[in-house]
C-alpha cells in the first residue's frame, strides 16, 4: 500500500492523483473528525475535476483512497478470489 507523506496541514495533492491514476491506494492522515469530513470533500471535488472514480474509506487516523474501475469495466470477486469481468 502506498502512502502520502505524513505533512502537518498540507496533502500533496499531486502525489494523490499521481498514486490514484497508477491504481494505487493513497493515506491522508486525519487529526480529528472535522479532518475526516473536510478531506473527504476535498478528495471527491478533485477527483470529480480529474476524472478519477475513487472510493474513500476511513481507517485509524487516515483516509484510504483508492481508484474504482471505470463503469465499463467493472470487476467482481468470486468466492474464489478470481476476479470476474
Amino acid at each position: 500500500m502506498s502512502d502520502v507523506p505524513d505533512q502537518d496541514d498540507d496533502v500533496d495533492w499531486k502525489t494523490v492523483v499521481s498514486l490514484l491514476r497508477q491504481g494505487k491506494t493513497a493515506e491522508i492522515p486525519c487529526a480529528d473528525e472535522r479532518d475526516y469530513a473536510r478531506r473527504e470533500r476535498q478528495l471527491a471535488k478533485r477527483a470529480e475535476k480529474r476524472g478519477i472514480a475513487i472510493e474513500v474509506l476511513r481507517g485509524e487516523g487516515v483516509l484510504r483512497v483508492e481508484p474504482r474501475p471505470a463503469a465499463g469495466s467493472i470487476e467482481t470477486q468470486t468466492s474464489g478470489g478470481e476476479p470476474e469481468l
